[in-house]
């Protein structure tokens, strides 16, 4: 048991000196480390679902000898333990108790909360039980809480403070193993372990579990590729994902710079080694910016398909949610950081998150940068922020996001994307309009608009079932373009 928790720690992904408070506690709990060096109250916070009750209750099973006193959602068991409801039962415990370790698992399931605080009753409980381990050299804490849970007061007063991550590849081929071996061929636990980037243990159990309802009570290879597929983790709610996308670059017309640019941060993402040893930074923070209906969205949706990354697409609503401006922005962040092979896209940033013409930058831009500071990391997610103004989002946004712009369809792309649509549907125009014709009345339009001609056209057709000849086709252009400067097509 002990040798399996220095293990687990070791393969975790815990920082080095996050490991050492935990290797030193597990020291100290074993005689092995004077009290005076080791970390006698931890704090370890974390999302829910990623082992932190797992792991505080493997450091404590491991060090036989002491009284364990638990309080909160945590079901350890065994003959020294003692179990408690309120903080001030904690408290009594300990005073009453020698040689005892505590486990507070989950501190918002034990203390009481009114307004968004504890209270403060139950504070002065918790600040108490802390004093009295700085002056007894035979009592240690670890308390488990859910990240933004506890004020500053209460952080500061433990003497280490631990952002436990998401399980390590290890990790989650060591649970994987331990509970579906049994059931789940050995290179299917390793593609679910390899493939579900950013789940926590909740998430991966949950995924095991729907293959197996996909495989009619059996893990197969196609149960896992659909359950991969259709599974949305809990910390993915109020997002749009979109998997497996098929788009590509040789699909979109134009723009070929562009996808050139894009080519090369693949190149670099897929490479992330390789380009660090070169020297070669990864832009993984992009503005996509230019006029309506230039592609922008399509692009990032293509670029995620070279990749074979998830689309991981931002509500605007999340960010006026009551969680406030910065605290929304620091939370799609962390997705981003979280799932680390995706592409996170803010559509409409400038709506979003811009401010009103000639204005200072706002709230959200300051968040927005505050968040964004350090982010540029090969391990982390690829964000891209859509904007048709650029100007509402400030000079921070545009010197820390490299930029790609947008802009209106060159005749031959017109040509080009009209071409593609007639190829698929020849019986629709006669011969006196082809891609030429179609691209010349289109000039100065987005391929949004260009889209909307071409449904008016097939629309046409369907109703008439008369191919769209010269005179029907100026029609359509002058009936969907109203009010604007007449098209010279034919000279």
């Amino acid at each position: 048991m002990a040798g399996e928790f220095l293990d687990l720690i070791n393969d975790s992904d815990l920082d080095e000196s996050d490991r050492q408070v935990l290797v030193h506690a597990y020291r100290f709990l074993n005689g092995e480390c004077t009290p005076h060096f080791a970390s006698r109250s931890v704090l370890l916070m974390g999302n829910t679902g990623i082992g932190k009750t797992y792991l505080a209750e493997r450091l404590l099973s491991s060090c036989p000898g002491w009284k364990v006193v638990v309080a909160g959602a945590s079901r350890l068991k065994g003959k020294d333990v003692i179990r408690c409801v309120t903080i001030k039962e904690v408290v009594a415990a300990v005073k009453s108790t020698g040689n005892v370790a505590v486990l507070i698992d989950d501190l918002d399931y034990v203390m009481e909360k009114k307004d968004f605080d504890y209270v403060f009753s139950d504070k002065k409980e918790l600040m108490e039980l802390l004093e009295e381990l700085k002056m007894r050299t035979d009592a240690f804490l670890i308390v488990t809480v859910n990240n933004d849970s506890l004020d500053p007061e209460l952080f500061d007063r433990f003497d280490a403070r631990i952002e436990a991550g998401l399980p390590s590849d290890s990790e989650k081929k060591r649970f994987l193993t331990a509970m579906y071996s049994s059931f789940v061929p050995a290179e299917l636990l390793e593609k679910l372990t390899a493939l579900s980037i950013g789940y926590n243990f909740r998430d991966i159990a949950e995924i095991t579990r729907t293959a197996y309802r996909f495989g009619n009570s059996e893990v197969t290879g196609a149960s896992v590729s659909k359950a991969l597929a259709s599974y949305r983790p809990g910390g993915l709610r109020g997002f749009d994902i979109k998997r497996n996308i098929r788009l590509r670059f040789a699909d979109m017309v134009g723009n070929q710079h562009i996808k050139n640019k894009l080519r090369r941060l693949i190149a670099a993402a897929k490479k992330p080694d390789l380009a660090g040893e070169l020297g070669l930074k990864r832009h993984n923070m992009l503005l996509f910016t230019g006029p309506n209906g230039t592609g922008k969205t399509a692009m990032a949706k293509a670029f995620a398909g070279e990749l074979d990354y998830p689309l991981i697409s931002v509500d605007a609503d999340i960010l006026y949610s009551s969680m406030g401006p910065y605290n929304s922005l620091k939370r799609v962040f962390k997705i981003a950081s979280r799932y680390r092979e995706s592409v996170v896209v803010f559509d409409e940033a400038d709506k979003t998150l811009g401010r009103a013409r000639f204005e200072d930058d706002n709230t959200i831009v300051g968040a927005l940068n505050r968040v964004a500071e350090g982010f540029e990391n090969s391990e982390k997610a690829i964000i891209i922020l859509i904007a048709n103004n650029e100007d509402r989002l400030g000079s921070g946004v545009e010197d820390r996001f490299t930029k790609i712009s947008f802009d209106y369809p060159e005749s031959d792309d017109r040509a080009d994307f009209f071409g593609r649509k007639i190829a698929k549907a020849t019986k629709v125009l006669d011969g006196s309009i082809g891609s030429y014709e179609l691209a010349m009345a289109t000039e100065g339009k987005s391929f949004r608009e260009m889209e909307k001609l071409w449904e008016e056209i097939i629309q046409s057709y369907l109703e008439t079932n008369e191919r769209v000849g010269s005179e029907k086709f100026s029609r359509i252009v002058a009936e969907l373009w109203k009010g604007e400067r007449p098209l010279m097509m034919f000279g």
